[in-house]
């Protein structure tokens, strides 16, 4: 359409005009004095170098054209072109994203960059040379800012020295640089999804293991609950029966006043046998 009224524009007000200087009217119609030539000048606007067709129509025709060459530009230059080739540079970034062998590539980069970097900082850790980084040691090298700056921009929190050495730590008393760079590696970046589907997993089972340990508390619980209700049962037995076997209050006064009136009887006889001795 642009090419057309450009066309149409050109041809009829200016190359059919007479007064204008043949040269630039020849270059005007090279660039625009047919529809196909227009056509051709307004994809070179487009999608090459704008800057000598603007300066041709600026200078041989109108400096109103100026206008059109900066909105036609800024229009489809920037808001059209620009934006389509962003999506064909995404789309084709996410397709070598994909390939398998770009991915060995760029870990195996990144895995090589980083065991640089922490050899590096092993070495100026490990002022005695001895191959390894004791906590001294570590504590001196993470006092410098930089160092710390340099550990954060690589996703690694040193803001607290000792738990980062207790935690790369295995020997016990030193690092070794393998343990340094394989700990680095497992503790920098936030956490992982393997990270988080383990814990959960471990938690579950501790969970598990935790309602186990309950409902067997609970039964033990349960069963001395029922053997202290037992014992206590049969001790209200025992002392209801010895109740029952306890004499009442009549018959333990019978039974003493019978004790009592056994010496008076026995007292009686003996007089009466002696009396009829005699």
């Amino acid at each position: 359409m642009f090419a057309l009224l450009l066309n149409q524009i050109l041809v009829s007000y200016f190359l059919e005009v007479d007064g204008y200087d043949p040269k630039v009217k020849l270059e005007i119609f090279q660039y625009f004095g047919t529809f196909s030539r227009a056509m051709l000048s307004m994809f070179e606007i487009t999608l090459g170098n704008w800057v000598p067709v603007a300066r041709l129509l600026l200078d041989g025709v109108n400096e109103w054209f100026m206008v059109f060459s900066l909105l036609h530009k800024v229009s489809m230059g920037f808001a059209v072109i620009a934006v389509i080739n962003g999506i064909f540079i995404q789309e084709t970034f996410k397709v070598a994203a994909c390939d398998d062998t770009l991915m060995l590539l760029q870990e195996q980069r990144a895995e090589q960059v980083l065991h640089a970097k922490m050899c590096g900082l092993f070495e100026a850790a490990d002022r005695s040379g001895d191959g390894g980084v004791d906590l001294a040691e570590f504590r001196t090298i993470m006092l410098k800012p930089h160092v710390r700056t340099w550990l954060a921009a690589q996703q690694l929190d040193a803001s607290d020295a000792d738990k980062l050495f207790e935690l790369l730590d295995k020997a016990g008393d030193e690092v070794t640089v393998t343990d340094f760079i394989k700990g680095v590696g497992r503790l920098k970046g936030s956490a992982r999804s393997v990270d988080l589907l383990t814990m959960e997993r471990r938690q579950g089972h501790i969970q598990k293991d935790m309602v186990e340990l309950h409902k067997h508390l609970c039964s033990i619980e349960r069963h001395l609950a029922s053997g202290h209700s037992q014992s206590l049962a049969g001790g209200i037995c025992q002392v209801n029966s010895l109740d029952k076997m306890k004499p009442s209050r009549e018959e333990t006064a019978c039974t003493t006043c019978s004790l009592l009136q056994i010496p008076e009887e026995r007292a009686i006889l003996a007089d009466e046998f002696f009396s009829s001795a005699i």
